[in-house]
């Protein structure tokens, strides 16, 4: 099921895992890449450390919220991604949960905000992903 809903991310239930875009330098630095480095400071290093490339997909457990999976769509901060690499990281990002047991998925408006993309065909491919794979997919607006 895909739904779109005026909610925090951040206020998610941790039964949900979440999911945001990043670039492979682990910067963070702004939108909310930047929020979740904040609240979770060694998410970046844990990042880092995975060595990532684009696209990926990086899993890091929260100390005391819950699952985030880091979507790795371009090289450098700077960069903006392209929807070929939006959609392979979010292919990467389902296998994770469904080798993880994860059918609960929340997120932003992802790559919609500084990345630029135009939002309806990542709806679109985020709805034919949670019917394919039996997903619940909860997009989070304020």
């Amino acid at each position: 099921m895909y739904r779109e809903v005026r909610r925090d991310l951040f206020k998610t239930d941790p039964s949900w895992v979440v999911a945001h875009c990043i670039s492979a330098d682990a910067a963070l630095g702004a939108g909310i890449a930047k929020q979740f480095r904040n609240r979770f400071p060694k998410l970046a290093y844990a990042v880092a450390q995975a060595n990532p490339h684009v696209p990926d997909c990086v899993r890091y457990e929260t100390p005391n919220w819950c699952v985030v999976y880091n979507l790795v769509t371009k090289s450098k901060y700077w960069h903006k991604p392209t929807r070929p690499d939006l959609f392979a990281s979010l292919d990467l990002l389902v296998a994770q949960m469904r080798a993880n047991g994860e059918r609960k998925l929340a997120l932003p408006l992802i790559g919609a905000g500084l990345d630029r993309l135009p939002w309806p065909p990542t709806a679109k491919y985020l709805a034919k992903l949670a019917d394919q794979y039996d997903l619940e997919i909860m997009v989070c607006k304020l």
